[in-house]
């Protein structure tokens, strides 16, 4: 049988998932099964080891702010609804290919990506916001220009005030 706290923390722990929030916590992954019944998912200041999004369509709004992330797998994702990560610290390399095909804004602002983040093959339908960044190993989300695999935009790319290279060829 349970004990009270162990009711408590099991409360708290559904009561997070039901309503797409988190909040203060240390988290080992979350992937799409994790966020599938949810209208919309946000998690702030925690600790996540692994968001594991690879080769998914996610259809509900994403927000991650404040938190340090130490991988994040988006290889092959598409954020249909959006998805917005800003004041955070990514720690390890982030291979975003054949991405995009979002049907509302994408916005990475104020935060540091300790490793290089490739952005390959990316077709992406609505606006992308990259501002205010750190990127320690740089990005080619502007790069590779004259290659067959070169990001696409349909609308706005807005670039600002990064720090770090962001054309790198590869």
């Amino acid at each position: 049988m349970y004990e009270k706290s162990d009711k408590r923390r099991l409360y708290k722990l559904m009561e997070c998932y039901l309503d797409g929030k988190m909040k203060n916590k240390h988290i080992n992954i979350i992937d799409k099964s994790s966020i599938e019944n949810l209208s919309l998912w946000s998690c702030e200041n925690s600790i996540i080891e692994l968001i594991d999004f690879k080769y998914n369509e996610i259809l509900i709004p994403i927000k991650i702010s404040n938190c340090i992330i130490k991988k994040l797998d988006i290889y092959g994702c598409w954020f249909k609804k959006g998805f917005i990560l800003e004041k955070c610290i990514i720690i390890d390399t982030i291979i975003y290919e054949m991405g995009g095909h979002n049907n509302m804004e994408i916005q990475l602002t104020n935060n540091i990506f300790c490793k290089f983040i490739d952005f390959f093959d990316c077709h992406f339908i609505e606006k992308v916001i990259i501002e205010n960044n750190i990127f320690m190993e740089g990005t080619n989300i502007i790069g590779n220009q004259n290659k067959g695999y070169k990001n696409t935009f349909e609308k706005d790319l807005v670039l600002l005030n990064n720090i770090g290279n962001v054309e790198i060829n590869n």
